[in-house]
């Protein structure tokens, strides 16, 4: 199995961390190409995500164990940040308390930590397996999200498809074969000229939607894109050095805390301002 070049996935999971925030932080009033476009784009940013913890993920029980329970008490803290920023800051029960109901599946953003720890538990129950089982599993529960979404949504609501099943899962898998079969991952040139296409569709796709007025939590071809922009940073070799993995560690925290940060800017209404927007 090929070494793990961290430093470069590091480097995207800070980049990752700032599509994220431009999901959230989006202008309405923008239009099309300065506030629709560049949210959409960037929602292959969570795939990404979970892309990479399956890319790390471990055989020895004991880090894997530990990493797990990290990753929990880190939840529950947020959890817990969160009831008391809107109960005592906001002076908002009601959102307060909701946070607290929606600990199982997970608040707001926070629903990424309780579908990564139950994929991953899954996921590791499932490392050993043949390559073309997990390939099976991850394309099927993709193929059932994109049903779900393109054709049921006025049925089911998001926690019925933007969960561990049929977005942490399928996913986290897709890591774990990324990195089984990094050898015979395409050059970073073909990748990287993969990525251009695809983010050529997915401009279309965005155009299209919003031209009819629809809008889905993980578009079609963010699918393939996340996995293309995974791979191509897996094959970059970059030397590690204190700035990447601080802005590695950073990415966490950006995650867990901008959507506090972002209600706060709204609250004091100088969201319109693009510079501003731009510079968060």
């Amino acid at each position: 199995m090929q070494k793990v070049h961290s430093a470069s996935l590091d480097l995207l999971k800070f980049i990752l961390s700032i599509l994220i925030v431009t999901i959230h932080f989006r202008p309405d009033n923008y239009g099309l190409y300065f506030g629709y476009l560049p949210s959409e784009l960037s929602r292959c940013a969570v795939p990404a995500f979970f892309i990479i913890s399956g890319y790390f993920m471990t055989t020895d029980s004991e880090k894997s164990n530990q990493w797990i329970l990290k990753i929990s008490q880190l939840y529950l803290l947020w959890s817990a940040i969160y009831f008391c920023y809107f109960y005592f800051v906001k002076n908002s029960p009601l959102d307060a308390y909701y946070v607290l109901s929606s600990i199982v599946n997970g608040w707001a953003h926070l629903w990424y930590f309780p579908a990564l720890i139950f994929s991953y538990v899954i996921a590791r129950s499932l490392h050993n397996k043949k390559s073309i089982f997990l390939l099976i599993i991850a394309f099927s529960l993709l193929a059932i999200n994109v049903y779900i979404q393109y054709t049921k949504t006025q049925f089911v609501t998001v926690n019925g498809y933007r969960n561990f099943i049929f977005v942490g899962l399928p996913f986290v898998l897709t890591g774990v074969l990324i990195k089984r079969h990094y050898n015979m991952l395409p050059r970073i040139g073909y990748l990287a000229l993969s990525m251009l296409a695809l983010t050529a569709l997915s401009i279309i796709e965005y155009n299209f939607n919003f031209t009819h007025g629809i809008e889905y939590d993980v578009p079609f071809i963010s699918i393939p894109l996340s996995i293309a922009i995974v791979a191509m940073f897996a094959k970059i070799k970059i030397k590690g050095n204190i700035l990447i993995s601080f802005l590695g560690s950073a990415s966490v925290a950006i995650y867990l805390i901008h959507p506090m940060i972002i209600d706060t800017i709204k609250t004091q209404e100088v969201s319109n301002a693009y510079d501003i927007n731009l510079l968060l």
